[in-house]
């Protein structure tokens, strides 16, 4: 998966496109699909309905790491969600400085056959 964003003045990023390729979900090997970006309130949704996998890309190196299903509620509150850039603003534009530490994460909802739900966190530092 290629990321591409537009430099704005004092650090500004936008997500140009959606994730490319496919996710495979390592537990079933089944492919999931891109459907939108998701902000907090989509994420709390799906985490609601316990059919949900978290999976964190770090630019350059391209790899899935996928969260744990024991881990999953505590990486959410302590890592991700203070870190979420929500979609009207991953249109519009966001600056690094705004969140915590200086990095943050653009948040995809992908989609297996079989409705099972994978969260992509794109981090961008």
């Amino acid at each position: 998966m290629k990321r591409r964003a537009t430099r704005y003045p004092k650090e500004r990023y936008r997500a140009s496109i959606m994730p490319r390729g496919t996710v495979i979900d390592p537990l079933t090997g089944t492919p999931a699909g891109a459907i939108r970006f998701v902000g907090s309130a989509e994420i709390k949704e799906a985490l609601g309905r316990q059919n949900v996998r978290f999976a964190l890309i770090t630019f350059p190196q391209d790899t899935l790491d996928w969260v744990t299903p024991e881990r999953l509620y505590e990486t959410w509150k302590t890592e991700l969600q203070p870190r979420v850039v929500q979609p009207h603003i991953v249109i519009k534009g966001f600056s690094l400085d705004d969140y915590p530490d200086g990095y943050c994460y653009v948040a995809s909802e992908w989609k297996t056959a079989d409705e099972q739900i994978i969260i992509l966190f794109q981090m961008w530092h």
